[in-house]
């Protein structure tokens, strides 16, 4: 079953933030990760809901999800985040 990597960020360091998508989104196709939405325009339809950037990450299923987010290459690649926005990651799977 499919799942989904929701994550919501607020950005400070928009160039160090770039630095680490760039070297995020290899990491994740290597897990079979494809990305359905990356920082697009959003608008909130119903209660409230605050992020300067969104992106979704589809995965063939949770293990490679979590298998992606806990692996070595993407623990190097979340410090290049870490002074650059503050993050909230959740799985969620399909249906």
């Amino acid at each position: 079953m499919t799942a989904y990597v929701f994550v919501t960020m607020d950005v400070s360091d928009p160039e160090q933030l770039a630095t680490y998508a760039a070297a995020a989104r290899p990491i994740a196709e290597k897990f079979g990760g494809k990305y359905i939405v990356r920082g697009g325009a959003y608008r909130v339809l119903e209660g409230e809901f605050s992020a300067d950037r969104v992106t979704i990450v589809a995965f063939p299923d949770r293990a490679a999800a979590e298998a992606w987010y806990e692996s070595q290459e993407y623990t190097k690649a979340k410090s290049l985040r870490e002074n650059a926005a503050l993050a909230t990651f959740v799985v969620v799977d399909g249906v």
